[in-house]
Order: structure tokens, then sequence, then C-alpha cells
């Protein structure tokens, strides 16, 4: 929500605030830490990438190489749809890229979440 919504439903109301703007304001502050948490991770996974700090378990390791070894087997069989094979991987790889950004988004969201939950609980070491 943009802020000049907010005033004008403060407005409408007379300037004076009542319980029916209390969740407007509510959606309108979630959206805007929403937001900036998005920035925020989205930097910290971009510093991770270019320091190669992105740990990989060693499933994830064993099925990279599992499905690069597909890729090379298929590549070497099948010149004919070679073309449009790789543009099904193009797009294939982008799409897996965003999935990832999105997780890895959703996590840093959830574990803000947690920590302001846990500081408002009053459970602090």
């Amino acid at each position: 929500m943009k802020s000049g919504q907010l005033l004008s439903i403060v407005a409408t109301n007379g300037g004076e605030t009542n319980e029916g703007a209390f969740p407007v304001v509510e959606k309108a502050y979630e959206a805007g830490y929403l937001e900036v948490l998005t920035d925020i991770a989205m930097v910290k996974l971009n510093e991770m990438e270019d320091e190669n700090k992105i740990v990989l378990t060693d499933v994830c390791r064993k099925a990279q190489t599992d499905l690069n070894v597909m890729y090379n087997d298929f590549m070497k069989k099948n010149e004919q749809l070679r073309g449009d094979f790789l543009s099904y991987d193009d797009q294939a790889n982008f799409w897996a890229s965003l999935n990832a950004e999105s997780y890895f988004i959703q996590g840093y969201i959830e574990g803000y979440k947690l920590a302001k939950r846990a500081k408002e609980s009053g459970f602090e070491k």
C-alpha cells in the first residue's frame, strides 16, 4: 500500500484513527518490511554467490553429477534434438535459479519473523 493511500484513509476519518484503520496500517507495515527484507535477502544472496559461499549438501552434489552425466549422454546421442533441448535447458535453469532465489528470500523472511517473535516474547540469550 502506498503512503498516499494510507493518508487518504486517515483523512477520510477526519484525521482520527479508529479500529478500522489498524488492519490497513498493519498491512502497509507488513508490505513495507517484506519489501525491505526481500531487498536485503537479495543483496546477501548475491554476496554469497559472488564469494562462492553457497554450501551444497552431498545429496545436491550427487544429483548434479548424475544430471551432468545424463546431459552429456543425451547431447552425444541426439544431435537432431540438440537445439530444442538446449533451449529447454536454458529455460529450466532460469526457472531453477528463480525458484532457489524465492526459497532463499522466504527463508530469510521467516528467519526474521522467528527472531522478532523470540525477541518480543523475551527469549534472548
